[in-house]
């Protein structure tokens, strides 16, 4: 251990920081200038492991040993390390994940915001429970959203609240913008449509916002195994009727275009049904012909074949035409990203 780091330990020992909870330790006593000086230089920098042999093996000893990594790290926030080295320092989660979230955030919402996006595994939760004290801006990287999901779904379904589940207030707070947020990124199905079911069973999502969210991520998902979650989510999720369907049928025909058997075969029967115009049946058939298994050939035919024979343009059109004009509802593409499901206003509790 260098001496540096030895003496900031030191220096934490003195002060009676071992002897103190997290709580406490936010208001705790840094020493005087010489002290905290001292005990900064040794946490700024340097190793915190060091290597020994063992058995003739090679390992690694951390020289925090002994030491409470959590309150090393808010003591070192606290002297002013950057959100970098305080990870580094605490390396899991801490005994008090909201003191440390405080104490993240008494260093402004710039240090909060460069932590959270360094944070991960076990402080993750910490840099959350700063976003929510803080209000900080929902995320807007891949990665800090990919958190959130995992948080949220932890926290909005396990069965008991222990140290690794995130508290329901943290995860509700601003949840609409986390959701649209991660659908914007392409995250994958796997979590938010479990997001999705649970905003509609607690009020914070509508089911047409459920419906658009999920066609919005369908239509414009890459990977195969994304299209087949969200189609699964619509048809079955949702239970989105034949006519919404239908009415999202211009949007739809790409998907179907991509060929996975999985999503034709939930999309299809709606969209081969006796309603659907002979002057659309076209695109349709076309699109659903792409599907890459034999199996997916057949039951298109079958579909085709209890359809109506379509009728002679040239001498009635059926009344296709006849009627007043169908409401086609609207695009979740059309706007880009304006004409989402608006978030709705969800009540925080206070700390």
């Amino acid at each position: 251990m260098s001496s540096t780091l030895a003496r900031s330990l030191a220096i934490f020992t003195e002060l009676g920081w071992n002897r103190l909870t997290m709580e406490q330790a936010l208001e705790a006593d840094l020493g005087s200038a010489a002290q905290r000086k001292e005990a900064l230089a040794g946490l700024r920098r340097g190793e915190l492991h060091e290597e020994i042999q063992q058995d003739g093996s090679l390992h690694y000893r951390s020289l925090l040993e002994g030491y409470d990594r959590g309150m090393v790290s808010l003591f070192a926030i606290r002297l002013g390390v950057e959100p970098t080295r305080a990870i580094q320092l605490a390396w899991s989660r801490p005994s008090d994940k909201e003191a440390m979230a405080r104490a993240v955030l008494s260093r402004g919402e710039k240090y909060a915001l460069a932590f959270r996006a360094r944070a991960r595994w076990g402080l993750a939760h910490v840099a959350l429970i700063a976003s929510y004290l803080g209000q900080l801006p929902v995320p807007a990287s891949r990665e800090e959203l990919e958190l959130w999901v995992e948080a949220a779904v932890n926290g909005l379904t396990a069965e008991v609240s222990d140290a690794n589940v995130l508290e329901e207030r943290v995860v509700l707070d601003r949840f609409v913008e986390h959701v649209r947020a991660a659908i914007e990124w392409g995250l994958p199905p796997q979590g938010l449509t479990t997001l999705l079911s649970q905003g509609q069973r607690r009020g914070l999502l509508t089911r047409d916002q459920a419906y658009r969210f999920t066609l919005y991520a369908l239509t414009a998902a890459v990977r195969p195994a994304d299209q087949k979650g969200w189609a699964l989510h619509l048809v079955q999720g949702l239970s989105a009727t034949d006519a919404e369907l239908l009415r999202d049928a211009e949007a739809l025909i790409p998907v179907l275009a991509a060929g996975q058997p999985q999503v034709v075969a939930a999309l299809s029967p709606a969209l081969l049904t006796a309603d659907v115009p002979d002057v659309q049946l076209g695109s349709v058939v076309l699109a659903c012909s792409a599907v890459k298994t034999a199996k997916g050939r057949r039951e298109l035919l079958g579909l085709l074949a209890r359809r109506p024979a379509p009728l002679d343009p040239d001498t009635d059109d059926g009344g296709i035409n006849d009627g007043p004009e169908v409401d086609r509802g609207t695009d979740p593409l059309d706007g880009a990203l304006g004409l989402w499901p608006q978030p709705q206003q969800i009540g925080r509790a206070h700390v």
